[in-house]
């Protein structure tokens, strides 16, 4: 057997495309802040820090006019606060994402209980259990679902 390595791998579609966004909010606004890194890229964070953006952690740090969502997304709440507040807001949530981030709302909203397997502390999963509206837990150990205690009907 032959293995090849590929020099580089690159984006996914939905990080390529969250980038694009960037750099049209870069043109347009010249100084945009993301909430949160718009990508788990250290060197892009890097390069785009050079153009003028702005990287900041929660809201109450945000000075400027435009905020830019990142590709994880963010909880419906930070959302509502962000329209509250009048900025201008720039969504690069990737697709499959929302498409996440709406069967979790979904299935909240019918009464079930959201478990999502990944790191409770992600800005992803934070994110998806946001739009799960209160009724989700988030867990690393797949073993340990059972022992969560009494689960809800659904």
């Amino acid at each position: 057997m032959q293995i090849e390595k590929t020099k580089e791998i690159g984006f996914c579609f939905g990080v390529k495309r969250a980038l694009d966004i960037l750099e049209k909010a870069v043109r347009d606004y010249r100084e945009v802040e993301t909430l949160g890194p718009v990508v788990h890229n250290q060197q892009v964070i890097n390069n785009f820090s050079k153009l003028g953006v702005k990287v900041v952690g929660n809201l109450d740090q945000l000075k400027g006019s435009v905020v830019v969502i990142p590709s994880h997304g963010v909880p419906p709440g930070v959302i509502e606060e962000l329209k509250a507040r009048r900025f201008g807001i720039i969504d690069t949530t990737c697709s499959v994402v929302r498409k996440v981030q709406m069967a979790a709302k979904e299935l909240s909203d019918e009464g079930f209980e959201v478990i999502v397997f990944g790191d409770p502390d992600h800005s992803e999963v934070k994110g998806v259990l946001g739009w799960a509206g209160g009724r989700g837990l988030a867990t690393l150990d797949t073993e340990g679902v059972p022992n969560l205690g009494k689960l809800p009907h659904r």
